[in-house]
């Protein structure tokens, strides 16, 4: 029985000493700007403009764009014709910039970004947003 005991105590004082670092290390960094001024998440959606464009079809799908609300910067490049567009997710949603768009007469397919193969983590996104979120909750910094 003395043997399971100790083995269960140091099973529990093990776990606690973990939690205490695991709340030390979240409150040890310095919270990123975005997450002390409680920033809003924006999205990012890219285009690619069909046809010509012109300077004055910039400054037009430009102006357009940003009338949207929700809309926090758009860029045009007119040398690789992309249209960049960043928004919060909640005031607009991607068929309204297709709409927009449209509105100003201008085709444009959204940019697959999931076609493209590059690096790979080894470690499953679910792990990290998990840890992450853990780290947030167990912050009193903020």
């Amino acid at each position: 029985m003395k043997p399971l005991y100790n083995s269960l105590r140091n099973l529990v004082f093990g776990a606690a000493g973990c939690f205490v670092a695991f709340v030390v290390y979240a409150n040890w960094e310095k919270p990123s700007l975005a997450e002390s001024l409680q920033l809003k998440p924006i999205e990012l959606r890219v285009f690619n403009l069909v046809g010509a464009i012109t300077p004055y079809d910039s400054l037009r799908l430009s102006e357009a764009m940003l009338v949207q609300k929700g809309i926090t910067a758009v860029c045009i490049n007119a040398a690789q014709k992309t249209l960049s567009v960043t928004f919060y997710p909640d005031q607009t949603t991607e068929k309204q910039l297709m709409l927009r768009l449209a509105s100003v007469k201008i085709q444009a397919q959204k940019v697959d970004f999931s076609a493209v193969q590059g690096p790979q983590c080894p470690i499953p996104m679910q792990y990290i947003d998990y840890f992450t979120n853990a780290k947030r909750a167990l912050c009193f910094r903020n």
